[in-house]
């Protein structure tokens, strides 16, 4: 429960912050557009600022916490089923071998998570950018989906060949 109450308040502050970040893009372009800069404008736009980066640190803070708490667990799991393994079994690891296992996972773990949090936080920043995008140009917005349809298409496709081609390398070195 508590974990669930923390995934939330990061999920709002991510919230709050693409929503602070498009803001600033919002009271930036409508000042640029127009012409006018008032001290209205620019009290919007550092209120703006403020606001995504007040978020965007309790984001960066919380995801850190919630990554090292998660690894922790997973360190506690890990020796916890090295304390109950089989004592002969690990006699015929080297330590040095044993420690490094567990080192090296755990920062795989940490690590991989901090690029989803990253990754989770760019989708959300985009996703409110581009209804931003949507609501200033909706014909702008759907030449930019389009394209963006395409790349990931191409992507795709481009994936697959460079999978097939490493496939068909890799068949052939084992000859």
């Amino acid at each position: 429960e508590q974990s669930g109450r923390r995934f939330v308040r990061l999920a709002v502050l991510s919230g709050v912050a693409g929503l602070g970040n498009a803001l600033v893009m919002a009271v930036a372009s409508h000042t640029v557009s127009s012409g006018e800069a008032t001290h209205r404008r620019l009290a919007l736009f550092v209120l703006a600022v403020i606001i995504y980066v007040i978020a965007e640190r309790g984001v960066v803070r919380g995801s850190a916490r919630e990554i090292e708490q998660v690894v922790h667990h997973l360190r506690m799991q890990l020796l916890d089923r090295v304390r109950n393994a089989d004592y002969a079994a690990l006699g015929r690891l080297q330590p040095a071998e044993a420690y490094a296992a567990v080192t090296r996972d755990t920062q795989a773990n940490s690590q991989a998570a901090t690029a989803l949090t990253l990754a989770s936080q760019a989708a959300i920043l985009l996703f409110f950018t581009l209804i931003y995008l949507l609501w200033l140009s909706p014909l702008e917005f759907a030449v930019l989906a389009v394209t963006g349809a395409l790349l990931a298409i191409f992507t795709s496709w481009r994936t697959t060949q460079d999978r097939a081609a490493l496939d068909s390398a890799v068949g052939h070195e084992r000859m």
